[in-house]
């Protein structure tokens, strides 16, 4: 969000500054590829903070100011990206079980651990097919996959959501900065031995006419247990006249 938000406020020239408490933006990447967003960030005139607390928002007369762990910041308009938590307090009052996430706990159809009740969307576990565990994640396009499959099954159906496999996609100014699978940090924790390594290349095959072709900026990919379905993490610049 904090990224996205800092792209649009630019686009209408306003002076931006973006605190974050990781050790980069995005601390769903790897710290190499966090760095490379912050540095495109700061060719594109947004101030950076990391490692950054942010402590309390007073009112001054008619400015804002943001008392962070670094120090003072004036602003006219604070936006905090605050993540988020499944709302799991109904199922939970209802005796229906949670998952090690804490996220409803769910089968690939969408059936909670109660007969005839069903959980999708943020409030819902999805297994991670890279991970090989029950997660819960936050996304647009997991919501409307598993509520689509639940409401099916409500309705007499036998569809199967085969799960998530934790990508992300976000545009920052003229890149495009994506992750899939597991970082190296998420492996790590999970007891797997990675191996990362950075390649250059394009977003459009070598045939496709040249003004259609556009520079990779970086990518990382990580082999886990010899198969290269690890992770991605990866940003490119658009080509010429691309949306």
């Amino acid at each position: 969000m904090g990224v996205e938000i800092a792209e649009t406020l630019r686009s209408l020239e306003v002076a931006v500054t973006l605190i974050t408490r990781g050790a980069e933006p995005m601390p769903a990447l790897d710290a190499e590829m966090g760095a490379r967003v912050h540095a495109l960030l700061e060719q594109h005139g947004v101030g950076v903070r990391t490692a950054t607390e942010l402590t309390a928002i007073e009112r001054r007369g008619e400015r804002r100011v943001a008392l962070t762990s670094s120090g003072e910041l004036e602003a006219d308009v604070v936006v905090l990206g605050l993540g988020s938590r499944p709302a799991v307090g109904l199922a939970a009052a209802a005796g229906i079980p949670l998952g090690k996430s804490g996220a409803v706990a769910v089968d690939h159809h969408q059936h909670t651990r109660v007969e005839g009740i069903y959980a999708a969307g943020d409030c819902a576990e999805a297994w991670h097919q890279v991970a090989q565990r029950w997660v819960n994640l936050h996304l647009g396009t997991v919501a409307n996959k598993s509520g689509r499959i639940a409401g099916l099954n409500v309705a007499g159906g036998d569809a199967r959501f085969p799960g998530v496999a934790g990508t992300a996609i976000v545009r920052a100014f003229d890149h495009e900065v994506a992750r899939t699978g597991l970082s190296t940090r998420e492996a790590a924790a999970l007891g797997i031995k990675v191996e990362a390594q950075t390649i250059e290349s394009h977003t459009a095959s070598n045939y496709m006419p040249t003004p259609s072709r556009s520079a990779c900026g970086w990518s990382s990919t990580a082999v886990v247990s010899g198969s290269s379905a690890g992770r991605s993490s990866a940003a490119a610049e658009p080509a010429s006249g691309s949306t």
